[in-house]
């Protein structure tokens, strides 16, 4: 298989607590077989960025926008992995015509006036990572 200009670009996006860094992996493999793919990480997720928890589900949907458009013309398709199914939803939206498929990984569309989290106390800043306990019950952690 050959890359060419005319093949969609793919943009995956972790969701909560993760980054780019959760699809090395995957990253390898896409570009082992000649496929055009892009790992990013959403506003607000990045550790190091000091003004993170002003960031917004505006300013992730911005920069899938941005990713997008960064890659050329066409339309790409976006892999959603789980909290990324939000800003995502937005840029599907916002500008169906930047999208040509999306792929939901443990996610889904997020429905209008869906609320992530509607019992998160008002004076926490951010919503922690539940433990590795917790998670295994929700869902297998299996590799």
């Amino acid at each position: 298989m050959t890359t060419t200009q005319n093949s969609p670009t793919i943009v995956l996006i972790a969701g909560h607590w993760l980054g780019a860094w959760a699809w090395d992996e995957t990253l390898e493999h896409l570009e082992a077989a000649h496929t055009r793919a892009v790992a990013m990480t959403l506003p607000g997720l990045d550790g190091d960025d000091t003004n993170r928890l002003a960031k917004t589900l505006d300013d992730q949907a911005a920069a899938i926008r941005d990713v997008i458009t960064q890659r050329g013309d066409q339309p790409a398709i976006l892999v959603a992995h789980s909290g990324a199914n939000a800003p995502v939803s937005l840029v599907l939206d916002r500008h169906p015509e930047l999208v040509s498929r999306i792929v939901w990984v443990d996610s889904g569309p997020v429905a209008d006036s869906a609320v992530f989290a509607p019992d998160f106390p008002a004076e926490l800043e951010e919503l922690p990572l539940p433990s590795f306990d917790a998670l295994g019950q929700q869902a297998s952690l299996e590799a």
